[in-house]
Formats: C-alpha cells, sequence, structure tokens
C-alpha cells in the first residue's frame, strides 16, 4: 500500500508498507515467517525540472530450502576451498589479507615495492 503526498510546489512525501509472508509444509517440516517492510521517500524541488530524492526502506527474504531443510553445514559456507594454499591449511588469508591463493598477486607486488 502506497500513499503520495504533496504538501507544497517542492515538497513530495511518499510513504509505503508491504506485507511479506512465506509458508513450508511438508511431512518433516513446518516453517514460516511474516513481516511488515516500511518504506518513506521524500522529495524536495528546489529549482522547477529538479527533483533529488532520498528514500528509507526495509525489507524481507524468506530464508533459502537449504537454509530451511538442511542440518549442519550449507552450501555456502564450507566445503574445499576453490584454489588449495601452497601451504596445505585451507585458510590463505590469516597470514595475509591480500594474497590470491597464498601468493601475492603482481600488482600487489609492485605497489609494495615503490
Amino acid at each position: 500500500m502506497q500513499l503520495k503526498n504533496n504538501y507544497s510546489t517542492w515538497l513530495e512525501i511518499v510513504s509505503a508498507i508491504r506485507y511479506d509472508r512465506y509458508d513450508l509444509d511438508s511431512a518433516n517440516v513446518s516453517a514460516g515467517g511474516d513481516r511488515f517492510s516500511p518504506k518513506i521517500t521524500v522529495g524536495v524541488t528546489p529549482v522547477a525540472g529538479f527533483t533529488p530524492y532520498v528514500s528509507y526502506a526495509e525489507g524481507y527474504r524468506a530464508p533459502s530450502i537449504t537454509e530451511t531443510l538442511i542440518a549442519g553445514e550449507h552450501a555456502t559456507g564450507g566445503g574445499p576451498p576453490l584454489f588449495p594454499c601452497p601451504s596445505g591449511t585451507s585458510d590463505c588469508s590469516a597470514s595475509c589479507p591480500i594474497r590470491l591463493c597464498g601468493r601475492r598477486s603482481a600488482r600487489t607486488r609492485k605497489r609494495a615495492s615503490t
């Protein structure tokens, strides 16, 4: 639902509210949730033909199937690294935050030497 008001020739306010809901029912799992999400936008016209807007909004995202049904490690939070580190560890970023697979990139080496 949205409400738009012009309070003058230079002030415009748009307010809205959205209702989201999800339900997931199966033989083993029953989950659901809902939420009202507000939004407000303010527009100011200092010169005819030019109106900048500022907005504030909140949103809602229902959990994915893996977040709802699978317990333990999820597909996005674990598993083997895409490129193994030369040191044999699974975390290359622990010793240096600007690394590519445990080795500094050529661009990083140039910046570090200058």
